[in-house]
């Protein structure tokens, strides 16, 4: 008899959204090497990055990988601030029942929101408030 094969998704390399191809960016759990750590109820988060060169073979010029970089709309929490995901969005009650995202999952966030910021590391990270974060998956 045979036996059934596990089925799994792999790894995603790149996924494609309406606007262009991204890769996840690459966090190390447990290491944050941005060198800021967001305060009151704003998180940090690390981009996925645009592909330079599409699955199709065409080469994207800079100018628009980098207008496709500026309106990212996911990416990888790396640091929750301490009144991050406790408040509802006017911040009159405490959310209860609601478990907060933790660093390292994905996130969707709203597009142009937020702050971009250069870290230590030189790669670029959004400061985005709380209410910003549409949705999280764990990675």
């Amino acid at each position: 008899m045979n036996k059934p094969t596990e089925t799994r998704s792999p790894k995603v390399d790149s996924y494609k959204t309406p606007l262009s191809q991204y890769i996840p960016g690459d966090y190390t759990p447990g290491k944050t090497a941005a060198g800021w750590e967001p305060v009151t109820d704003c998180v940090l988060v690390l981009p996925d990055t645009p592909l330079r060169k599409t699955t199709g073979g065409l080469i994207v010029p800079d100018a628009v990988a980098d207008r496709h970089a500026m309106a990212a709309e996911s990416g990888i929490l790396v640091a929750v601030g301490p009144d991050a995901f406790i408040w509802n969005s006017d911040r009159t009650r405490r959310l209860e029942g609601t478990e907060r995202p933790a660093p390292g999952c994905g996130v969707v966030f709203n597009r142009y929101s937020g702050i971009n910021w250069a870290g230590d590391d030189r790669q670029l990270y959004y400061i985005l408030v709380d209410h910003s974060v549409k949705a999280t998956r764990p990675l």
